[in-house]
């Protein structure tokens, strides 16, 4: 009895802790003035249950925890954009020096950038446009 309630307590705690996931991939067209930048991670077995999830910022301002099979869309001024993360523990952002992709956003452009995590490899980077729209077709929206 007391490992069937543990189960539960544990089950309502990582559901708890996970960004919420809304609806599929739907394109989001920049404005004329503006840059659109998706920020994804497909979804994968390794890491899926976890609470843990690393959280992302730009130009240093807090974006969200990125769960496995979720995005987050920007639209952003053209200009530098440094897109970093950390991890965390426990859901509890730990202040790391992590990887960091750097882009320089132009006007009505679209960029991806593309986070995993295989197996305690870390791969993140950005993306070509053709790569990323077919990545993150398989992948739905995260409120902030």
């Amino acid at each position: 009895m007391k490992s069937i309630l543990l189960s539960f307590i544990l089950l309502c705690f990582l559901g708890c802790s996970s960004p919420q996931r809304t609806t599929l991939f739907v394109e989001h067209p920049p404005s004329p003035h503006k840059a659109i930048v998706y920020l994804y991670r497909l979804d994968t077995f390794y890491q899926s249950g976890s609470s843990d999830f690393p959280v992302f910022y730009f130009n240093g301002a807090k974006v969200g925890p990125l769960s496995v099979g979720g995005y987050y869309v920007a639209e952003l001024n053209a200009g530098p954009l440094e897109v970093s993360y950390s991890e965390s523990i426990l859901g509890i952002p730990m202040k790391t020096e992590s990887a960091k992709v750097k882009l320089d956003l132009e006007v009505g452009k679209i960029y991806f950038v593309k986070y995993e995590l295989e197996w305690g490899a870390v791969y993140f980077n950005s993306v070509p446009a053709s790569y990323g729209l077919k990545d993150i077709q398989k992948t739905k929206l995260l409120k902030p």
